[in-house]
């Protein structure tokens, strides 16, 4: 008889849960799916016009998986930026995304910014109301609110410029500009930088320049070489503010 003790045989694995491998499967098929969203995005920012009717294809195949939500609205929003140069499929793809509950920030983005470029400012400024609304909502137990995200912020200069470069003042425009504004007194946001202040140069034409009648083709010259004119004075210096002038430039 032998003295070892008998081996203990190995734990039988356990089989995977049918519904869990359904689920993985699922995953899978809609990860796939955005990938390809992906790709026909790229299309559309070129000027394909069969990037939208393939993303509505591919989305097609995912309701009929039954998988289109499967990652909550990812691929409706893909979907929607895909299509962004027709605002009616992304109205609808917004709306479906909306009645199954699963909308987002980027649903909402996206809308916004598909009403703006076709100059739908109300509908935009309305999109951007509903996206800046619950950043307002006092969280519980004295909790922080949350910081405006970079992108929503880039939106909400978007279209609030917009309306307020188009001169529009409907309720949807000043609702979201009070929004806007009462977030960025509670410092959820921050303004961005004011652009840096153009540099000044002076050009000095002197008087056998102008009275040779080449001062037109000087200032061309200058214009050809990125610099704008901003303000022009002719005057004749005299003997001491001339003296004052030689003596400051040659001591530069």
């Amino acid at each position: 008889p032998s003295c070892c003790s008998p081996r203990t045989p190995p734990p039988l694995a356990s089989a995977p849960r049918p519904e869990a491998d359904s689920t993985a499967s699922e995953r899978r098929r809609v990860v796939a799916a955005l990938k390809r969203f992906d790709q026909l995005e790229a299309m559309s920012s070129r000027g394909d016009p069969e990037g939208c009717s393939c993303a509505l294809e591919e989305l097609r195949r995912l309701r009929e998986d039954g998988t289109a939500f499967a990652l909550g609205p990812n691929a409706h929003n893909r979907a929607m930026r895909v299509c962004a140069s027709s605002p009616g499929t992304v109205e609808t793809l917004f709306a479906e995304a909306a009645a199954a509950g699963v909308q987002d920030d980027a649903s909402l983005q996206v809308l916004a910014t598909c009403r703006l470029e076709a100059e739908d400012f109300a509908g935009a400024a309305a999109a951007l109301s509903e996206l800046l609304g619950p950043l307002l909502v006092q969280p519980a137990h004295g909790a922080a609110r949350r910081r405006v995200p970079a992108r929503t912020a880039k939106v909400a200069l978007s279209v609030l410029g917009a309306c307020r470069d188009a001169s529009v003042c409907g309720d949807e425009c000043r609702g979201a500009a009070r929004q806007w504004a009462a977030l960025g007194e509670g410092g959820q946001w921050a303004p961005p930088a004011p652009p840096p202040s153009p540099e000044r140069t002076l050009a000095l034409l002197k008087p056998d320049c102008v009275a040779s009648g080449a001062a037109g083709e000087v200032e061309a010259l200058i214009a050809e070489h990125g610099f704008e004119v901003v303000r022009r004075r002719r005057w004749r210096m005299g003997e001491g503010e001339a003296a004052a002038f030689l003596q400051a430039s040659c001591s530069s």
